[in-house]
């Protein structure tokens, strides 16, 4: 959810841009973007329909990582055999280490590319949600009277409020979308959803 965090952050205050902020904040609150996300009903029913969906990629993979854990293994045994033998020396120990560590990184490259699919599938059903997640936060401000919403790690900084609405965020959320896709359009990027909505967005307002 690294990408997905960034973009989430937007309309959130954070640790950076809090302090000015909390001199004219009567009424403070915490949010959780990525927790409210996760614990709504459309996530909820997302990660269910990608494990069907995807169940023969997903197998795969996890096929193909145990082999590759098999053979990583085999190859850090030889390593380790290499580096305690009697008399042994960077120069030969190299042999070992260099195809232990280029099968290491064979490995994660092959398993990125197994499950991008997977996290495609993830990462768009996340952000079909995440348009919402505005407007939720807004709804839910207004529902408990609140004009300061932070990120949990900027409230650690600089206040302690009392009021968190990530469960309200979640129940807006729950209200505004009830289920979303799990197969991306051809040649969809991530950002592209939330990238389009933002466009919308700020048409709309001209």
């Amino acid at each position: 959810m690294t990408r997905l965090s960034t973009i989430l952050a937007a309309g959130l205050i954070t640790a950076a841009a809090a302090a000015p902020a909390l001199a004219q904040a009567q009424s403070i609150a915490i949010v959780n973007p990525e927790a409210a996300i996760e614990a709504s009903t459309a996530w909820q029913n997302a990660t269910q329909a990608i494990q069907t969906t995807y169940a023969t990629q997903i197998q795969q993979a996890q096929q193909r990582s145990t082999a590759l854990q098999t053979e990583l293994q085999t190859l850090r045994t030889a390593l380790e055999t290499a580096a305690q033998a009697e008399g042994a020396t960077q120069q030969s120990v190299a042999p070992q280490q260099q195809a232990f560590v280029q099968k290491q990184q064979q490995a994660q490259a092959e398993l990125q590319q197994l499950q991008r699919p997977i996290a495609l599938a993830r990462t768009y059903a996340q952000e079909q949600i995440a348009v919402q997640l505005q407007p939720a936060v807004s709804a839910a401000m207004q529902q408990k009277n609140v004009d300061l919403v932070l990120r949990p790690e900027a409230s650690v900084l600089f206040v302690n409020p009392e009021v968190n609405l990530t469960d309200e965020v979640t129940a807006e959320l729950n209200r505004r979308v009830q289920s979303v896709a799990v197969q991306p359009p051809a040649n969809w990027q991530p950002g592209q959803t939330i990238g389009a909505q933002q466009q919308q967005t700020a048409q709309s307002q001209n």
